[in-house]
């Protein structure tokens, strides 16, 4: 916590910075209601089974998203999680809870730990660090569990993160699109 000249907490000062954005938020919801009435109306007309998806870390950036569009536009949303071998115990009971507790379909995809040591091996070699193997890999994972189960869905889902993206602005940490990854572990 830091504390500017007139004695404001960092908390309080992205409060009012937080409040300072509501009227452009406003925008965004006009948005995201067309989003939604889209999924919904695609879902019906297809004779889908989900208007959404939802990739779930037991965290609650993604818990409040899938709680957002459940309880706020009673969406049919499936929460995929993607666990890398470092998901933590509590991390794992709230994924259920949160699937419990939101009455949804929960799909877990959990990848080879001989590819997942393959993966941090060649992120290390090449980046010196190992992180991004799991968002990598995960969004690699998910996407194509989702292209490959729309066919049997009969449509695509819209998908929602609920990640805030913190993780790309911490120091010495470096981030990758999908086909640089890709490009590392060949």
């Amino acid at each position: 916590i830091d504390y500017n000249e007139q004695g404001e907490c960092t908390y309080c000062q992205n409060h009012v910075h937080i409040r300072d954005l509501k009227d452009k938020l406003q925008d965004k919801e006009v948005e995201l209601d067309k989003i939604i009435s889209d999924a919904k109306e695609k879902r019906i007309k297809n004779g889908g089974v989900y208007d959404a998806i939802v990739p779930i870390s037991g965290g609650k950036d993604s818990a409040y998203v899938a709680y957002y569009l459940k309880k706020k536009f009673d969406l049919d949303i499936l929460l995929i999680s993607y666990d890398n071998g470092f998901l933590s115990e509590y991390a794992k009971d709230n994924v259920w809870k949160i699937a419990n507790e939101l009455d949804s379909d929960l799909v877990v995809i959990k990848p080879k730990w001989s590819l997942m040591k393959k993966c941090f091996a060649a992120m290390m070699r090449e980046t010196n660090e190992f992180c991004n193997c799991c968002n990598s890999m995960g969004y690699l994972l998910l996407a194509s569990y989702i292209v490959r189960m729309s066919k049997v869905w009969n449509h695509l889902p819209a998908t929602f993160l609920g990640w805030v993206g913190r993780y790309e602005s911490q120091p010495g940490i470096q981030s990758f699109t999908i086909p640089e990854f890709l490009k590392i572990m060949e």
